[in-house]
C-alpha cells in the first residue's frame, strides 16, 4: 500500500511542471525578401526558457550539409554568419531550459536578393557636398563596399577613382570638389566573394555657388541672416555697409557644418547693408553667393497717441512697436518748445513688447501736450520723432435714458460713457426741462456708480412718478472740472400697465392670479378688484403685493391669488405703484368675465361607436385645485332620479364609465366652490359600439338535409366569426332542440359527432361566444340522417308485421288480434298510445320528428317490441 501511495505522489509531482512550448518566430517574417548578407533571427516574447537554439539551412527539411545550429544564451535572437546572394534560407528555433527542450517551431523562409541600390543623392540632382549612400548589406570585415567615380558617364576617363570601404556611405575629401559633376555607382562583396550586381550609374553635381535666403528691406538693428543647408561644408558669412566689403564696419564669420543662420546686432539705423556667403570644404572654397541688400529701419512705428490726436480720455497711454534689441526713450512736455518736461524715461531692452504701452498718467482736461520718442543701442541712436495730442474736452457721452424719453422707471438706470483717467464724476439731476441757476434735486458723486462691463458707468436714484427731469455729467481731474457737457431730459412713468386678465377678457377662472408689467423703482403694488367700476361695492377686494419681478415670467409681476370668484360675473380691476418717495396714478381699469358654462371635451356629443370602457371629459376655466367637479351619467336624457356624482377636489375633470353594447348614454357636468356653482354643460350623448356577435353563424357541412351518412364519426363545420372567442354547438333529435343528444364548446370551427345510430335523423346548430355571458344568436338548424338499418325485420311474429322500416310517411301494422300500440323515442318520451282492433293499422309518421323509436304491441298474454326508424 505504501508503494502505491508513493507512486501516485510521484506522478502528481511530475505533472506540476508544464512542458516547454514551441516558440513563435518573429523576424525575419516568412517569405521575406532581404537586401543584406547578414541576418538577425528572433522569436516572439517567451518566458520560462534560459536559451534558444536556432537552425538555419538552405533546404526546408533542415538536414543538408549547410545546416548551422546556433545557441543564444539568455537571448531571443542570434546573428547568423554571412549569407549568399540570390539564395533562399530556411530557419527554425526551439526553447531550452536546463534539460528540458521544447519542440521545434514551424519553419520560416527568407530570400537574399542580389542587386545593390542607391539611397542618395538622387540621380541628376545637385547641391552641396554630401555623402553618397547605398543600401546597407551588413557590416564588419567580411563585407566590403565598392564605389566607382568618374567625371564621365562611361567611368573610363583619367579621373576614374575606385574606393573600397567597410561602410555603405562615402564622403571623399579629395574627389569631392565644388563645381564638379560626378558619375558613380556601387556594389558590395561578402566573405564568399559574392559580388552584388552594380547599381545604375548616377550623376550628382556639387554646386559652386551656395544659395542664400533674401532679406526684405527695412530690417531691425538686430536681425537674422539665413541660407539653405550647406550639407557637409562650413559656411563663411560677410556683412558690410560697403558693397566691396572693405569698410571698418565689415562683419565676417565662419560657421561650422550644420549651421544655417547667424544673428547680428547693433546695426546702424537707416544704413544699407550688403551680405554674402560661401561654402568651405577641407582646403577649398566655393564661389561667393549672390549679393543680398537690405536697409535698417530709421525710426519707430505704430506710435500712440498718434500725432494731433484729440483723445476721448484723460489717461495718456504711450505705446510703440519697439525695434528688436534696442532701448526706447520717451519725453513729454507741456509746451511746444520742448523745455517744460513732464516725463522723461529710457525703457530698457528687457521691457520690449511689440505694440506695448510703457507709460500712463492722468492729465488735465482739454489740454494740448507735446511728446517725442527715439530708439538707441550701443552703437547708434535714431532722430527724435516729435508729436502732439489733446486730452478730452469734458463733454461726457450720455447713453440712457434717451433724450426726451418717456415712461421711464422711477429708479431709472442713468448710463454714460466712462472717461479714462477721470478722477471722479459729478452728476446733476433736477426737475423740469432745463437746469435752474440753483439745482433743486440731486447731485451724485462717483462713489455710488457701478460699471456695466461695457465701458459705461451706471447709477440710479429714487425719482417721483409722472415728473419731468433734466440731467448732465461733469468730470473732475487734478482740480479741474469740465465746463463743456451734454444735457438730456426724460419723464418718469405715470401709472403701471396691467397684463392679465386682459381687458374685456371672457372666461377667467374663479381663482384669479393677476399679472402686471414690472416697473423698477416701486416697492409695492396696491391693486383692487370689484364687481363695479367705481370700486365701492361690498364685493371690493384690496390687496398689497411686493413689487418683485417673477423668476419665470421675466418683465412681469405676479399678484396675489384671489379665490372663489362668482361664476359668469363681470369684474373690474386696477393697480398703482408705491415707494418711499411717491405713489403713482391708478392704472387704466381692466374688466373681465369669469368662467362661463363648462364645455364637453370627450366624447363629442352625438359620437358613435364608443368603447364600453371609456372616459367622459369636460373642462372649465380656472384652477382644478380650487374647484370640485360634479356630473350625471344615465341612459335617460332627463336624468330623472339620477344622483349627482362628485369628484374629489384637486382631480381632473373626467370620469371613467363602464357601458353596455349598442346603448345610447346621456351626461352633463359642472363645477362648484365654497361660494358659487357653475351652470351645467350641455347634455351630451354618445352611443356605444354594436355587439360584435350580432350575425348568425353560417353552417357549412354536412349540407342541410344530407341523408344516408354511413360514417360513425360525423364532422360538423361552420364559417368562423372574427369576433368570436369560441363556439357553442347543440345536436338534437327534434327540431325544437328539446331533446339534446350532444352539446359542447370549442374555439375551433369544426367538431366531431360520434356514436350516431343507423337510421337516425339529427338537428344541429351553432352560435358564437365572446365570454361567459356574451353570446351571439343561434344559427339556422340543419338536419342530417344516417344510413337506414337494413337488418330490421318487418315481422315481429308470423301473425304480426310492421313495414316499411325505415319509413318517412306511413307505417303499416298487421295485427291478428286486438292490441295496444305505444310509440316511444330514444330517450323514453311517449309519442303515441292507442288501442287498435285486429287487421291493418296505418299510422302517419310525418307528424313525428325524425329519429329512432320503439314500437310496443301489447296484447293478451304477451308484449312485442320493434325498433322503428322515422326519417324525413
Amino acid at each position: 500500500m505504501k508503494q502505491i501511495l508513493i507512486f501516485i505522489f510521484l506522478i502528481n509531482v511530475q505533472t506540476i511542471d508544464a512542458a516547454l512550448l514551441a516558440p513563435n518566430l518573429s523576424s525575419p517574417s516568412d517569405n521575406n525578401n532581404m537586401k543584406t548578407f547578414q541576418v538577425s533571427l528572433s522569436v516572439k516574447s517567451y518566458s520560462g526558457a534560459t536559451d534558444f537554439q536556432f537552425q538555419i539551412d538552405t533546404i526546408n527539411s533542415m538536414n543538408s550539409g549547410a545546416r548551422k545550429s546556433l545557441m543564444a544564451k539568455n537571448a531571443l535572437y542570434t546573428l547568423a554568419d554571412s549569407l549568399r546572394k540570390n539564395k533562399s534560407y530556411y530557419w527554425r528555433a526551439r526553447a531550452v531550459n536546463g534539460s528540458d527542450t521544447s519542440p521545434w517551431s514551424s519553419v520560416f523562409k527568407f530570400n537574399v536578393l542580389g542587386t545593390m541600390n542607391i539611397m542618395s543623392p538622387a540621380n541628376l540632382s545637385s547641391g552641396g557636398i554630401k555623402y553618397f549612400q547605398v543600401s546597407h548589406w551588413g557590416s564588419g570585415s567580411n563585407i566590403k563596399y565598392l564605389f566607382e567615380m568618374d567625371t564621365v558617364a562611361t567611368l573610363n576617363s583619367s579621373n576614374y577613382a575606385l574606393r573600397v570601404l567597410n561602410t555603405s556611405s562615402l564622403l571623399d575629401s579629395q574627389y569631392f570638389k565644388f563645381g564638379r559633376k560626378i558619375y558613380w555607382r556601387a556594389t558590395a562583396v561578402n566573405f564568399f566573394n559574392d559580388t552584388l550586381i552594380w547599381t545604375s550609374v548616377y550623376s550628382y553635381t556639387i554646386s559652386n555657388i551656395p544659395g542664400v535666403i533674401a532679406k526684405a528691406n527695412l530690417q531691425e538693428p538686430y536681425t537674422f541672416l539665413g541660407w539653405p543647408s550647406s550639407e557637409k561644408s562650413e559656411t563663411e558669412i560677410q556683412l558690410d555697409t560697403s558693397i566691396n566689403f572693405n569698410s571698418p564696419n565689415l562683419y565676417t564669420k565662419i560657421l561650422r557644418v550644420g549651421i544655417i543662420a547667424d544673428t547680428v546686432s547693433n546695426l546702424f539705423f537707416g544704413k544699407t547693408y550688403y551680405y554674402r556667403i560661401r561654402a568651405k570644404f577641407m582646403n577649398q572654397n566655393s564661389n561667393w553667393s549672390t549679393l543680398q541688400i537690405f536697409t535698417i529701419k530709421s525710426n519707430l512705428i505704430s506710435l500712440q497717441p498718434s500725432n494731433n490726436l484729440t483723445m476721448n480720455s484723460l489717461l495718456a497711454s504711450f505705446g510703440w512697436a519697439a525695434l528688436n534689441k534696442t532701448k526706447t526713450q520717451i519725453q513729454v512736455f507741456t509746451n511746444s518748445g520742448y523745455t517744460q518736461v513732464l516725463f522723461d524715461s529710457i525703457f530698457p531692452i528687457s521691457n520690449f513688447v511689440s505694440n506695448g504701452y510703457y507709460w500712463k498718467d492722468t492729465l488735465t482736461i482739454n489740454t494740448t501736450y507735446f511728446w517725442r520718442i527715439r530708439a538707441l543701442h550701443q552703437l547708434d541712436t535714431t532722430k527724435w520723432q516729435n508729436m502732439t495730442f489733446k486730452t478730452f474736452d469734458g463733454k461726457v457721452t450720455l447713453t440712457e435714458p434717451a433724450n426726451n424719453a418717456v415712461q421711464q422707471n422711477v429708479n431709472v438706470n442713468f448710463k454714460f460713457e466712462k472717461i479714462q483717467g477721470a478722477v471722479t464724476y459729478l452728476i446733476e439731476i433736477d426737475t423740469g426741462k432745463i437746469f435752474p441757476v440753483v439745482p433743486s434735486s440731486y447731485v451724485v458723486k462717483s462713489s455710488t456708480f457701478f460699471n456695466d462691463n461695457q465701458g459705461r458707468l451706471v447709477f440710479n436714484v429714487p425719482l417721483r412718478y409722472a415728473t419731468n427731469y433734466v440731467w448732465r455729467v461733469l468730470i473732475i481731474s487734478k482740480g479741474d472740472t469740465s465746463t463743456g457737457y451734454n444735457v438730456r431730459t426724460f419723464k418718469t412713468i405715470d401709472k403701471p400697465k396691467l397684463d392679465y386678465p386682459f381687458n374685456t377678457m371672457i372666461g377667467v377662472g374663479t381663482t384669479l392670479d393677476g399679472v402686471m408689467f414690472y416697473q423698477t423703482g416701486g416697492d409695492y403694488v396696491l391693486w383692487e378688484l370689484d364687481t363695479i367700476s367705481s370700486f365701492n361695492s361690498p364685493a371690493l377686494v384690496q390687496t398689497k403685493d411686493t413689487n418683485v419681478e417673477d423668476n419665470f415670467s421675466k418683465g412681469k409681476v405676479m399678484l396675489s391669488s384671489i379665490k372663489d370668484l362668482l361664476f359668469e360675473t363681470k369684474y373690474y380691476w386696477r393697480a398703482r405703484m408705491l415707494n418711499a418717495a411717491d405713489t403713482s396714478d391708478w392704472s387704466f381699469t381692466f374688466n373681465f368675465v369669469t368662467t362661463q358654462q363648462p364645455w364637453i371635451t370627450y366624447p363629442a356629443t352625438n359620437s358613435t361607436n364608443i368603447g364600453l370602457d371609456t372616459v367622459i371629459k369636460w373642462n372649465v376655466q380656472g384652477s382644478v385645485n380650487e374647484q370640485i367637479y360634479q356630473y350625471q351619467f344615465s341612459k335617460d336624457s332627463t336624468f330623472t332620479g339620477v344622483p349627482i356624482q362628485s369628484i374629489p377636489i384637486g382631480n381632473s375633470a373626467e370620469k371613467r364609465v363602464t357601458c353596455d353594447y349598442s346603448t345610447k348614454y346621456f351626461w352633463r357636468a359642472r363645477a362648484f366652490h365654497n361660494k358659487d356653482t357653475s351652470s351645467w354643460t350641455i347634455t351630451a350623448n354618445f352611443t356605444t359600439k354594436e355587439f360584435p356577435l350580432k350575425n348568425k353563424i353560417v353552417l357549412q357541412s354536412p349540407a342541410n338535409l344530407t341523408k344516408n351518412i354511413t360514417s360513425s364519426t360525423i364532422t360538423l363545420t361552420w364559417q368562423a366569426d372574427a369576433n368570436a372567442a369560441s363556439y357553442d354547438i347543440q345536436i338534437a333529435s327534434d327540431t325544437n332542440f328539446l331533446n339534446i343528444v350532444s352539446s359542447g364548446n370549442t374555439s375551433a370551427r369544426t367538431i366531431n359527432f360520434t356514436g350516431a345510430p343507423k337510421g337516425a335523423t339529427f338537428y344541429w346548430r351553432v352560435r358564437a361566444r365572446l365570454n361567459t355571458t356574451l353570446v351571439g344568436p343561434w344559427s339556422d338548424a340543419w338536419r342530417f340522417s344516417t344510413v337506414p338499418n337494413t337488418s330490421i325485420d318487418y315481422h315481429l311474429t308470423d301473425e304480426c308485421m310492421v313495414y316499411p322500416n325505415p319509413t318517412d310517411k306511413l307505417i303499416h301494422i298487421q295485427l291478428t288480434d286486438d292490441a295496444t300500440l305505444v310509440l316511444i323515442n330514444s330517450i323514453g318520451q311517449v309519442f303515441m298510445s292507442q288501442i287498435s282492433e285486429k287487421g291493418e293499422i296505418i299510422i302517419d309518421s310525418s307528424i313525428y320528428p325524425s329519429g329512432v323509436y320503439t314500437l310496443r304491441i301489447i296484447r293478451a298474454g304477451e308484449e312485442l317490441s320493434q325498433q322503428l326508424i322515422i326519417q324525413h
